[in-house]
């Protein structure tokens, strides 16, 4: 901790001819509710995008690769989902 300043996290601080003006954060909910709702509709959309894991045909022998395959609508969806949010 340091000596002689106010640390605080939420707020800033500033000197101005002598006097401490603090300038707080404000955060307007419905644009929080916004990025939060998107963010897991990315999380979402993510996971059925990628959920599809199949083994190759080609492979041969008892160390098969599991690849994961999109679907071009799954991309389509995914790309819808930017166009929403922008």
């Amino acid at each position: 901790r340091w000596i002689g300043t106010n640390v605080d996290k939420s707020s800033e601080k500033h000197d101005v001819g002598g006097q401490t003006l603090y300038r707080y954060l404000v955060l307007d909910k419905v644009m929080v509710l916004r990025e939060v709702s998107f963010y897991a509709l990315s999380i979402g959309l993510l996971y059925i995008a990628l959920n599809d894991a199949r083994y190759d045909n080609d492979d041969k022998g008892y160390d098969r690769n599991e690849y994961v395959y999109v679907s071009f609508w799954k991309a389509l969806l995914l790309f819808g989902g930017y166009i929403l949010y922008v």
